[in-house]
């Protein structure tokens, strides 16, 4: 029974973590703003210099691969925009561009909350606690 609270731990940490980087996400996107979680983590986190190398290889890799799924999340909305100009109306080709937007938002935020767990296997346990106590104040404020 004793792991039963580690488990609800974890649950609730990936919880946050997934409502976190859908919100995160969004407002990159939305903005168009360069979201650096790694320096994030390390400026709140107090990431030691081990785990700021070990974290480097995935950063990189979540980076490119933000960056593409951003570049089509754009191109998405460009052809909604034109779909939306010639249609003038509902029709296939605005359904066609929020389903491509739609799809890629969807990875993005996937792609997030499996980076954001990937970091976390990284963490201390007072590491893990503050970050999902970040993740909560960030949500709360957002909702507010």
């Amino acid at each position: 029974m004793r792991s039963v609270p580690r488990i609800v731990l974890f649950l609730s940490l990936v919880i946050a973590v997934a409502a976190a980087a859908a919100l995160i996400s969004t407002r990159a996107t939305r903005s168009g703003a360069s979201v650096d979680a790694h320096q994030w983590l390390h400026d709140q986190l107090r990431l030691s210099r081990e785990q700021d190398e070990k974290l480097a290889p995935a950063e990189k890799r979540f980076l490119a691969q933000r960056a593409k799924l951003v570049a089509e999340i754009r191109a998405a909305n460009r052809d909604l925009a034109a779909a939306i100009q010639k249609e003038g109306k509902w029709g296939p080709a605005v359904e066609a561009a929020i389903e491509r937007g739609s799809r890629a938002q969807g990875e993005l935020q996937r792609l997030t909350v499996r980076h954001c767990l990937e970091i976390s296997d990284y963490l201390t346990p007072e590491q893990a606690k503050r970050f999902l106590q970040l993740t909560s104040e960030a949500l709360s404020r957002e909702a507010d």
